[in-house]
């Protein structure tokens, strides 16, 4: 088995190669740009649900 077919065996996902990107490129100031866009997509997707109303008063 190669290298390369060892790392695809691992697994992990999108957040855990993040995480480990983060981790070992010492990248930390990523981390809240991270948690700004998660929230970002967050209220997007609840836009369209009947939680809007108590959204848009929040702006």
């Amino acid at each position: 088995m190669s290298e390369f077919e060892k790392a695809a065996a691992g697994g992990g996902g999108f957040l855990g190669d993040l995480w480990e990107l983060l981790r070992r490129e010492k990248k930390w100031w990523l981390i809240p740009l991270v948690i700004v866009l998660l929230a970002v997509a967050g209220l997007m997707a609840l836009a369209s649900t009947a939680a809007a109303p108590f959204i848009y008063t929040l702006f």
